[in-house]
């Protein structure tokens, strides 16, 4: 993936994100967003400091909407995780455990 496709997703996961908590459509958007926020992080390296703190930023936010984030999800995160082998490092994908704190 060329850099300015990376740039491109991580405007659209921080424009995404800024909507929270409303005005995300309930429809599998979500999903897509948090399919968006692992192609940023499997080419996180293209990335300026600059670029990474926003992207830091952009993850605070959807850490603080964790709750919102998973009524929107269509997909059960667990079940996705399980099936996938997703590490614990793309916390995005454990925004259940995130709820229940």
């Amino acid at each position: 993936m060329k850099r300015d496709e990376v740039l491109w997703m991580l405007e659209s996961y921080e424009r995404e994100v800024s909507w929270l908590p409303d005005n995300v459509n309930p429809h599998g958007e979500m999903d897509n967003i948090l399919d968006g926020r692992d192609v940023i992080e499997d080419h996180k390296a293209l990335l300026s400091e600059t670029e990474l703190a926003r992207l830091q930023r952009a993850d605070e936010r959807l850490r603080k909407y964790a709750k919102e984030v998973y009524s929107y999800l269509s997909r059960d995160p667990k079940k996705y995780r399980e099936k996938y082998n997703v590490p614990r490092s793309r916390w995005w994908w454990y925004v259940d455990e995130l709820t229940e704190t």
